[in-house]
């Protein structure tokens, strides 16, 4: 261990500290911003439902049952809980992965903070480790959240798509795309053969 890898894996290490911070910020705010954006529209529905009991109308088995399904996200705290977890969990392994840093940076600057320090290997190679793992961490994050944001946003097309439009209609639309003949004008063709003389 040397001064000059202290200064290295110091400034590493604040890198690692700025973003676990950071982006450990960011998901607790966004689990509890969705949370309580949920909460909000939940409630919303629950106050339509009593208002319009209050002008003495029923609600319709259609209405109730939404109300129904919404209930449970945030009357049970372990189901509220478990639709937000792959985001706490985030967020939770951003503080562990900050705390780590934290210890080996303080134990960093313990040696280099002592008068005439030996050459501690042990405390160069799990400094090392250490730095270069939770770099790997917010790497390999970052390339998960946007692997995620893609598959999200595939299915959401993919689900407007199919609540919209027929499998046969989304497959005309592929084929006049592509340059080919519909599937319905070449049935509609063979179906309909023009007459022989």
């Amino acid at each position: 261990m040397t001064h000059d890898y202290v200064a290295i894996l110091t400034g590493l290490n604040g890198l690692v500290l700025v973003g676990a911070s950071v982006q450990g910020a960011l998901r607790y705010r966004q689990y509890v911003t969705s949370g309580l954006a949920d909460l909000a529209s939940q409630w919303l529905r629950i106050e339509q439902l009593m208002d319009a009991r209050r002008r003495g109308e029923e609600p319709s088995a259609d209405d109730l049952l939404i109300i129904r399904r919404a209930m449970p996200r945030w009357r049970n705290a372990h189901r509220f809980v478990a639709k937000y977890s792959l985001t706490a969990m985030s967020g939770s392994a951003y503080i562990v992965l900050f705390l780590f840093v934290l210890k080996s940076q303080m134990d960093i600057l313990k040696w280099a903070g002592t008068a005439d320090a030996s050459a501690d290997p042990d405390l160069a190679h799990r400094s090392f480790v250490v730095t270069m793992l939770s770099l790997a961490a917010l790497l390999l994050d970052g390339l998960v959240a946007g692997t995620a944001a893609l598959i999200r946003g595939v299915r959401q097309v993919q689900g407007r798509m199919t609540a919209e439009y027929t499998p046969l209609e989304q497959r005309e639309a592929l084929a006049v795309i592509q340059g080919r003949t519909p599937t319905s004008a070449t049935t509609t063709a063979d179906s309909n053969p023009s007459p022989q003389p």
